[in-house]
């Protein structure tokens, strides 16, 4: 769902920035709350985020539960020059929320400088298929499931989190 949801909000990037898309990522993380109930943040890369139309998409398909909490959170700019998948890992982080499983609308950029080596440092593992990337060809993988909360949990506490 997360690389479906990822995809589709990453297709309303419209005007001068559809050129660009290739140097920008979309992201869906799903987390869950306390209570157990999951909800979808959805961020963007740099210092831009989101665009407007992509921030309008995610509020029209946004829903909220009996208690009013929304089943998605769009993030635009909430950690201006970061990643998508660093953005909506340091709100999930923030706010209390347990990470599940996110995608992005393209390969997680390679090492030294990309979240291939940032995932696993927050008890991430990347999976699915592996892919030519997009019209930088970069092969990698677009989704990553939480398997090690014991890093997730050395990361909260060394970021200040807990």
């Amino acid at each position: 769902m997360a690389k479906l949801l990822a995809d589709e909000i990453h297709d309303k990037i419209t005007g001068y920035w559809k050129i660009k898309t290739i140097w920008t990522t979309t992201a869906v993380t799903m987390a869950s709350r306390q209570d157990g109930s999951i909800v979808a943040v959805v961020s963007g890369a740099g210092k831009r985020g989101l665009t407007a139309e992509q921030l309008e998409y995610v509020e029209s398909i946004t829903t909220t539960d009996e208690q009013g909490r929304p089943n998605m959170v769009a993030l635009s700019p909430w950690m201006k020059e970061a990643h998508a998948e660093t953005t909506a890992v340091h709100y999930i982080a923030s706010n209390g929320l347990t990470p599940i499983a996110g995608a992005t609308n393209r390969n997680a950029r390679p090492a030294p400088m990309g979240c291939e080596d940032f995932l696993p440092q927050v008890g991430a593992v990347q999976t699915g298929p592996v892919t030519a990337g997009s019209k930088q060809k970069v092969p990698g993988q677009a989704i990553c499931i939480w398997r090690d909360y014991g890093t997730w949990n050395e990361f909260l506490g060394a970021q200040g989190y807990r």
